[in-house]
């Protein structure tokens, strides 16, 4: 034992050590920049499929914005709603009143706890005019 202290590391222990320790950091390394890599690939996605059907679904609510019509307009959105991960999908008029909004709970039962909150990704919420006609009947909004 006080060999190995007296005249210290081998050589070849020391390369040995530095070749894991790379190893190591540049794991760890590749791991972070991944996750984030994927992260910020999964928020463009996010956005653009909000972003589709906001726009979908407002052109195909737009024809039934009237009051008599208003159910069918909220059905379809329920329909779109229940079929997706959507977090909330909300339709304000130009009074900036609610007409209807449809709201899911954040949690994800599939996904673990500590997973969701060591790789955050916020849900974006994009936006659509919706037109009754050539009047601006409100905006869509979905998150």
């Amino acid at each position: 034992m006080s060999r190995i202290f007296k005249h210290g590391l081998s050589l070849k222990t020391q390369v040995y050590g530095l070749i894991i320790l790379i190893s190591v950091i540049s794991f760890c390394v590749r791991v972070i920049t991944d996750v984030d890599t994927t992260r910020n690939y999964l928020q463009t996605q996010m956005a653009s499929h909000a972003q589709d059907t906001a726009t979908s679904l407002g052109l195909s609510i737009s024809p039934y914005l009237e009051d008599d019509s208003l159910v069918i307009a909220e059905t379809m959105a329920t329909a779109i709603f229940d079929s997706g991960y959507y977090s909330q999908i909300k339709f304000t008029d130009v009074q900036n009143n609610i007409v209807f909004e449809l709201q899911n709970p954040k949690r994800v039962e599939s996904v673990p706890g500590w997973f969701i909150s060591a790789v955050e990704l916020s849900a974006p919420t994009m936006h659509s005019e919706i037109n009754n006609g050539w009047m601006m009947a409100g905006t869509l909004d979905v998150t």
